[in-house]
């Protein structure tokens, strides 16, 4: 059965389309392909998102998010990312567990599953989907201010691991890829 990660409900997030339908894509790949490929797309909406907080000069970004760049590395970009504001610290929290289940899958050959006890221990850690998605029969009546993602079978979902796991990118990626009207602040001197 081919799983569906939800639907944007507030629709001013750019490219939501696009990875919405790579992270479906995921349903039929390997736990490890699946992990260290959704943890890529977070990654490169992670990169979009910083870069239009920061004053836009291609040659310094293009140095500064190079793979040996300061901050190439995605632990780099998620702290990054919260030291600027850009992300709760739930959300943060959740950036450094992905980048920590994606790890263990590359670097841990036994583990192959995210049924895994170490890996299913990562990803019950996981908290934004439970924030930040409602399950499709239970539509609020009034929306709360944010991002919020539609689940069809939100309980079911966010009890199996990588379910867990792929609706967490899911939700971050969206909320990551909405629109800013954030101004980068005049220098000061």
């Amino acid at each position: 059965m081919k799983k569906s990660f939800g639907t944007v409900v507030r629709a001013d997030a750019r490219h939501s389309d696009h990875v919405t339908k790579a992270l479906n894509e995921l349903a039929s790949q390997s736990d490890r392909s699946a992990a260290m490929v959704a943890t890529a797309i977070l990654d490169l909406v992670l990169t979009e998102a910083l870069k239009s907080y920061l004053h836009t000069d291609t040659n310094i970004a293009a140095h500064f998010f190079a793979a040996d760049g300061p901050v190439g590395d995605l632990g780099a970009k998620v702290d990054l990312a919260f030291l600027v504001g850009l992300v709760s610290e739930t959300s943060w929290r959740d950036l450094v567990t992905i980048r920590n289940i994606c790890n263990t899958f590359a670097h841990k050959m036994e583990i192959s599953s995210f049924r895994a006890k170490s890996a299913a221990a990562q990803c019950n850690k996981l908290r934004i989907a439970e924030i930040r998605t409602f399950d499709v029969a239970d539509k609020p009546k009034e929306w709360p201010k944010g991002r919020w993602m539609s689940v069809e079978n939100r309980k079911q979902v966010l009890s199996d691991p990588r379910e867990r796991f792929l609706l967490t990118v899911a939700v971050l990626c969206s909320g990551l890829a909405t629109s800013r009207n954030r101004k980068v602040p005049p220098p000061t001197f």
